[in-house]
């Protein structure tokens, strides 16, 4: 790998690229905004790579789409890729300890801002995610075929000490016909997922294939961006007096005043709405006007294993990041798993459009 690695730097200088292609991403406070090729290069860098999200999917892929959200709505051909989309899963993660080094963006022909709510519905936090609908793009650096079908291509820049930017990589492997009983291998090599399996016995395999959701899937999460500063927004969800204001669920009717969480270890009591019952919430994670978890639990109980969390991001002075998450992987009470199972994208996207109603007031 290194060798080839070594190959691949010694590369010669590519094609110039020879338009500022205009792409529309998410402004300073969400608004659609113009955002030039030249300007996804941050002072600093000199690196650019770009992938290329398959969003609408391939029209031959009829593996499922989206199964709740706003996206769900959406025609199975006018969807995202599962397999871009594990993919992104994945790199919404690294790129915030690859951005120090290599600016890194997502394009699609999907409009913006149906890829924004699908990205919400995700999770996705870190990825800059734009729409190249109104450009050649795909078709100049071979996103498309010339048929028109989407291609997942990752594509990297170099910028010139004289401005100028030249395409240096980009993954055409794609194109070329795979080993028998191999799967295609373009980006292969930087997918934690077909990597880990590739250190296994049974390797990839060939029964399996990447989803956008599977069976009991334990982990949901929602996203958005709130016009309010993080302490306002904070307060709202760590005063836990304040929280069946905002609740999605309608589960919860009321809590005592003076709760309010201040360190991990904190234990606050809510009553339901369902026959008055109580709940004691033990708080697992807390970092002030940033994050905040608990577990819930009967009176006196062990909490049985789920968990409900909040992350806020502070984007500027006026707006923020807010991510909520509902986590049921370590639940064993095996009678809890139907309401678990029910506790769907929408029903946690209620809760924080109510929080936002709140807090934006």
């Amino acid at each position: 790998m290194e060798s080839v690695a070594a190959a691949r730097r010694a590369l010669p200088p590519g094609g110039p690229v020879t338009q500022d292609y205009v792409f529309q991403g998410a402004g300073a406070r969400g608004e659609p905004a113009e955002v030039r090729l030249s300007e996804l290069f941050t002072p600093g860098h000199d690196t650019l790579a770009i992938y290329h999200y398959m969003f609408p999917r391939d029209p031959d892929d009829d593996r499922p789409g989206p199964a709740s959200g706003e996206s769900a709505s959406l025609p199975l051909g006018a969807g995202p890729c599962p397999s871009c989309t594990a993919l992104l899963d994945q790199l919404d993660g690294a790129v915030e300890h690859v951005s120090p080094h290599v600016d890194f963006a997502v394009v699609a022909k999907a409009p913006l801002p149906r890829l924004l709510t699908f990205a919400a519905e995700r999770g996705w936090r870190r990825l800059r995610l734009l729409s190249c609908a109104d450009t050649t793009f795909g078709s100049d650096y071979h996103a498309e075929t010339p048929e028109g079908r989407p291609s997942p291509m990752l594509n990297v820049f170099r910028r010139d000490d004289d401005g100028g930017i030249r395409h240096f990589w980009g993954s055409e492997l794609y194109y070329e016909p795979t080993e028998p009983g191999q799967d295609p291998r373009q980006v292969g090599t930087i997918e934690p997922v077909w990597n880990i399996f590739d250190l296994t016995p049974h390797g990839r395999g060939t029964d399996w294939d990447e989803q956008l959701a599977y069976e009991d899937m334990r982990v949901v999460s929602v996203g958005r961006e709130i016009s309010a500063p993080a302490a306002q927004i904070f307060e709202l969800i760590a005063d836990p007096s304040q929280q069946p204001r905002w609740d999605g669920n309608d589960n919860l009717a009321q809590a005592q005043p003076g709760q309010r969480v201040r360190a991990v270890g904190d234990v606050f009591a809510m009553t339901l709405t369902k026959n008055g019952a109580i709940r004691e919430n033990h708080v697992v994670e807390f970092d002030e006007g940033h994050r905040i978890a608990w577990r819930p639990a009967e009176p006196g109980r062990t909490p049985p294993g789920h968990l409900w969390r909040w992350e806020l991001e502070q984007i500027d002075s006026t707006s923020t990041r807010v991510t909520h998450t509902y986590d049921w992987t370590e639940l064993t009470d095996e009678g809890r798993y139907r309401r678990a199972k029910a506790t769907t994208p929408e029903k946690l996207r209620a809760s924080l459009d109510r929080l936002a109603a709140l807090a934006e007031r």
